[in-house]
């Protein structure tokens, strides 16, 4: 009988017996110390639970992951959903029973979110929001893509581990936003002001971006804390089996005092600047250990669109502040592009959000090691000359990974 996720059946009745399973290599030193009346001490890897694989930090083995067909972020955040206790009814209406049951999977952990979002929008309809106590703050009607923000931008991520490839594999989880648990797990406390906590909330739901403009606000976040600023919009729908889903891509920028850019989605924003051009979903992540003490830039804009508006919320666990480094004033495009609405536009052999990254010429005959991050782009060029009738381009990843690579003339 399973017992907390542990099997062991001693007898009429169960109990609970711990099992962990180790490789054979090391049962065989083990049993060759025993044997030799010495001791052996097996520590627990970090992030492993006590009672196995079902620790708080972990991700369950069941669990749906992504991405989508188009490589979009999925699932945008997780929730509890193993070993849930819930009432259970035994269908008869005058039982008056009050029973309990355990279940696990998707209809626990949607549920739990789903109650989180109907007491988050009454936070807001019984004016709590900005005080964090019933009815002294102001009446807010959240429309659905800033509830969704405020869920995101709670969320923290799990630090434990993930079975892989439900055969055992069990591996740290990779950093977030991930195709395992999205932007990590929802945690409204995080960001929802309340009489027992210190926490901010700044949000902006009534703005709409036409094609290439941009909308600039100032926050100042709480000393030490980790900042967290999440962008939501409702994408139109795309076409039927649509390469790319992404109707109109809206972008997330944050600038921190010193004049340095995180972009949304990036895991390494200021070393690798890159836009996301997939989700209708963007978060930046601030460490508090890395904040840097004053107000902070919140700029997002519009750099490509199908209709002629789109709103959007953005959220920020912060406080308004009344003025901020404004963009592109300091280190403009990386001297290598015009700054126009918020949005550089690079120079010729120039790319990336900031346009600080070079397109590298190739050489014939030579060979060129690359090293490029996940969900990343790196751009090369080949002047070929005009006698050149073929060309023969080879290319040998030197890892696991499997990279795309794409052609074009012009």
């Amino acid at each position: 009988r399973r017992v907390h996720g542990i099997m062991g059946t001693v007898g009429p009745s169960s109990i609970t017996v711990p099992t962990y399973m180790i490789s054979k290599v090391d049962g065989v030193r083990i049993k060759a110390l025993a044997q030799g009346g010495r001791q052996a001490t097996l520590p627990l890897p970090a992030g492993v639970d006590p009672r196995g694989h079902h620790g708080k930090h972990n991700l369950a083995d069941f669990s749906s992951r992504g991405p989508t067909s188009d490589l979009r972020y999925k699932p945008d955040v997780v929730a509890p959903g193993e070993y849930a206790i819930s009432a259970k009814s035994d269908g008869n209406l005058t039982s008056h029973n009050c029973d309990l049951e355990q279940q696990m999977g998707t209809s626990m952990a949607t549920p739990f979110v789903a109650g989180l979002a109907i007491l988050l929008r009454q936070y807001f309809l019984e004016k709590w929001y900005p005080v964090g106590r019933k009815g002294e703050g102001v009446l807010v009607s959240p429309t659905g893509s800033l509830l969704k923000a405020i869920l995101i931008n709670s969320a923290e991520p799990l630090g434990g581990l993930v079975d892989r490839n439900a055969q055992g594999d069990w591996q740290r989880l990779d950093a977030v936003p991930s195709y395992f648990q999205g932007h990590g797990m929802v945690r409204l406390a995080t960001v929802l002001p309340l009489a027992t906590n210190q926490t901010a909330l700044w949000f902006e739901q009534t703005k709409a971006l036409a094609l290439h403009q941009s909308h600039t606000f100032c926050i100042q976040p709480r000393p030490n804390a980790t900042l967290k600023v999440t962008l939501v919009w409702m994408d139109p729908p795309a076409a039927m089996n649509a390469r790319s889903t992404l109707l109109n891509d809206l972008d997330l920028q944050v600038i921190d005092p010193l004049g340095r850019v995180h972009y949304g989605n990036h895991r390494s924003t200021i070393r690798y600047p890159s836009r996301d051009q997939r989700n209708n979903v963007e978060k930046v992540r601030v460490p508090g250990l890395v904040l840097v003490p004053g107000p902070y830039t919140i700029l997002v804009l519009s750099a490509a669109q199908a209709g002629a508006s789109q709103t959007y919320a953005v959220t920020a666990n912060a406080e308004a502040a009344s003025t901020c480094i404004p963009f592109c004033q300091v280190d403009p495009c990386s001297g290598h592009g015009l700054c126009e609405t918020g949005l550089c536009k690079c120079d010729e052999f120039y790319y990336g959000a900031d346009c600080s990254q070079l397109v590298a010429p190739l050489h014939s005959t030579h060979t060129h090691t690359l090293v490029a991050q996940l969900d990343s782009w790196q751009y090369l060029r080949y002047p070929v000359p005009a006698s050149v009738r073929a060309l023969t381009l080879t290319l040998t990843p030197l890892s696991t990974s499997d990279p795309d690579l794409y052609v074009s003339q012009g």
